[in-house]
Order: structure tokens, then C-alpha cells, then sequence
């Protein structure tokens, strides 16, 4: 586990404990209340109290870790409810009795009448109380409910909520994109063509090298802004999710074209991560304008954003 090494040493300890543990788990998984119970066990979601100085640094680690396992679930929505949510309401989520689904209703993640729904209402975190919930099929690998119900309890502001999921959904994205990456590169080295390995040509070769760099990029980022935000300031958040969007998007794309054929197979080793990426890109809470202006505070660098240009383009910064 050396890519743990980047780390700080609380960080590295909860990315090396669930990474022990995630590998009983099946790749690509469907987090059901068991595994839900046992990542909570293993300290998942009592970050914040067991790493209070560098707990933003814990959940990118964390992350990057269910990242490189395809494991997503609602995990990053249940940190940003444990960064609003009082400690009784906190409870049933940090122990691993309660799911949070983070959305927009109607449609929301999945989840049941013992979990926890979270909106945000004019910048305001939100508690939704459904009055009925509905099974609604998605192109997502996991399932999705239509829900019917009344606004609840205004928690606080949602922008603490915001932060950390950005950071948390961007170190998932870089962990699910190197892992896709690692399957992809092995398979060049394996598959032979003409005589030789389809990583020696340059159109196989030159793609592989282009989303490593920018994985490697998003991924210097995630660190940059987990530290940044541990130290009060948290204007980093939003440009990881844009680069981290990137960068994942260009490994799914790249994976598929290596694999060919074998990319498309529905149960391949590519298909069912790459859904997943496609639809937590897209997923609510939407993503922020951007400042490229953060970077350039000291020791960071603007040249860590490797997707800014684009991203501020498109949202008109």
C-alpha cells in the first residue's frame, strides 16, 4: 500500500485499515447493510473525531481507498451530513446504522425509511422527510428511489456539507480512474497482436500515458486541497471535483478503448466502474464555479489543475 505513503499519518491509517478490509470485499460491490456496517466499523465514519486535525486529509484517504474498489454507495453523502448534522442526529450514521442519501427530490439515491435524507434548500442543509418511497431504475449500477414527502429540518449551511463532498467524490473519482488505469495498462502488457504486446503501439500507449498524467495531476490536487482544508481553507474543494471529473472520465474512456470489445461486456472488467464514474459526475449536488485563483496561494501551483481551462469555460469563471 504504498501510495498510503503521500498521506499524513492519521490519514494513512485509516486508508491502510480500510484497504485491508476492503479487499474481503467483491469488487465493484453494492453496498448492502452489511458492508455499509462493516466500513462504519472499521472507523469510516467517525473520521472527524478519530483524526480531528487532519480529517480532511482522512476522507480524501478513505476515499481514494473505495475508489481503487469501486465501492461507493453513498459514502460521500454521509460525510457532508457529518459535517452538519448535530451528534444525536450524527449517531446512527457514524455508527454505521443509518445510510444518508444526499439529493434533489423526487429522485434520490437509494435508501429506506430508517436512513436519512439531506437537500439543499436556498443554501440550507436540509432534512427531507419522505411519505413514501419507491424503487426507480437507473443506468447506474445501484438503485435509485422515487420519494414523496415534506421538507424537514434546516441543519445549518450547506457549504460545509459541499466541501467535503467535493473532496471526497474527487479522491473516489482518482481512485476508481487508477484503478481502471491498472487493468488497462496490465492488459496492454498481456494482449499480443502482430507479435507484440498492444502497449508497445503508440496508438494504445499514448492514450494510457495521457490519463495517467492527468490522474496523477487530479491526484496531487486531492492532497493539496485535503491539507489546504485542514488548515481553515477549503477554496480548493470545488476545483478538485472538476479535475477529478476529468481525469476519471478520460481513464473510463481510455480503459474501454484498450479492452476493445471486452470493455462493453456488461459483467467486463470495465463496465460496471465506469457507470459508476459516469454517474457520480453527474450526481447532486451539482458542481461549483471555480476559483483558479486558490491555487496560486503559497506553495501551491496552478499547474496541479490540470482540467482549470476547461472548467472555466464552461462555467463562465
Amino acid at each position: 500500500m504504498a501510495f498510503f505513503d503521500t498521506f499524513s499519518p492519521g490519514s494513512s491509517a485509516i486508508g491502510e485499515s480500510l484497504a485491508r478490509h476492503a479487499q474481503t470485499l467483491p469488487l465493484d460491490a453494492v453496498l448492502t447493510d452489511e458492508i455499509w456496517s462493516g466500513l462504519a466499523g472499521q472507523g469510516l465514519f467517525a473520521i472527524d473525531d478519530l483524526f480531528p486535525d487532519d480529517r480532511n486529509a482522512a476522507v480524501c484517504a478513505a476515499m481514494e481507498t473505495l475508489g481503487r474498489r469501486g465501492l461507493a454507495g453513498q459514502a460521500a453523502g454521509a460525510f457532508a451530513f457529518l459535517r452538519v448534522a448535530s451528534a444525536g442526529l450524527a449517531a446512527p450514521v457514524s455508527e454505521g446504522r443509518a445510510r444518508v442519501s444526499l439529493g434533489q427530490p423526487p429522485y434520490m439515491p437509494a435508501a429506506s425509511e430508517k436512513d436519512i435524507f439531506l437537500t439543499n434548500v436556498d443554501g440550507v442543509a436540509t432534512l427531507f422527510s419522505p411519505t413514501r418511497i419507491a424503487p426507480a431504475e437507473t443506468l447506474s449500477t445501484d438503485g435509485w428511489v422515487r420519494v414523496d414527502g415534506t421538507l424537514s429540518a434546516p441543519l445549518g449551511p450547506f457549504e460545509p456539507a459541499q466541501d467535503v463532498y467535493d473532496l471526497a467524490l474527487g479522491a473516489w473519482l482518482v481512485g476508481a480512474g487508477l484503478s481502471l488505469l491498472d487493468s488497462a495498462v496490465a492488459h496492454a502488457q498481456t494482449r499480443r497482436q502482430f507479435g507484440q504486446p498492444i502497449g508497445s503501439f503508440q496508438a494504445v500507449g499514448g492514450p494510457l500515458s495521457r490519463a495517467a498524467i492527468r490522474l496523477d495531476a487530479a491526484r496531487a490536487l486531492v492532497l493539496t486541497a485535503g491539507a489546504a482544508a485542514d488548515e481553515g481553507d477549503t477554496r480548493l474543494a470545488a476545483l478538485v471535483r472538476h479535475s477529478s471529473a476529468r481525469a476519471a472520465s478520460e481513464a473510463a474512456l481510455v480503459a474501454h478503448q484498450t479492452f476493445g470489445a471486452l470493455g462493453m461486456v456488461e459483467q467486463g472488467p470495465v463496465q460496471a466502474r465506469s457507470k459508476r464514474i459516469r454517474q457520480l459526475i453527474s450526481q447532486y449536488p451539482p458542481p461549483r464555479r471555480i476559483d483558479p485563483k486558490a491555487a496560486l496561494l503559497p506553495g501551491r501551483s496552478l499547474s496541479l489543475i490540470a482540467t482549470a481551462p476547461v472548467a472555466n469555460e464552461a462555467f463562465d469563471v
